[in-house]
């Protein structure tokens, strides 16, 4: 399976688990419960997903990303700011998805990824 293949359908996380996980309160963190949900998905909606796979994917969703950002820098409208910012927002979003999904491949959690690098660039 090539990667434009495996990822045509866009990664998105139905709202209703989302919402759910944010309510719980056995002291899981919403970020785990969130790595935790797509380590179940991922395999069973792509089972031949390569690393490869998985990085090709991640470049698209950072270029679309820039393209986000590009629209937003060359808006001549500022009424169209705020869907604007909300498909900024879509695509930070499924880059931080395919992110986790690369974390749950090499057994990383990805919270504990977030934080440890935050402290060592905080030092800089």
């Amino acid at each position: 399976m090539n990667a434009i293949h495996y990822w045509r359908l866009r990664l998105r996380v139905c709202s209703g688990i989302l919402t759910a996980k944010r309510q719980r309160t056995d002291g899981v963190s919403f970020m785990l419960a969130v790595q935790e949900d797509l380590a179940q998905w991922h395999p069973r909606k792509y089972p031949d997903a390569t690393d490869a796979d998985v990085g090709v994917k991640l470049g698209e969703e950072c270029g679309e990303v820039l393209q986000a950002l590009d629209r937003i820098r060359y808006a001549r409208v500022s009424a169209d700011m705020q869907t604007l910012h909300k498909n900024l927002r879509d695509e930070i979003g499924d880059a931080l998805i395919v992110l986790t999904v690369l974390c749950n491949r090499h057994g990383l959690d990805v919270q504990g990824v977030l934080m440890d690098r935050a402290e060592v660039v905080m030092k800089r």
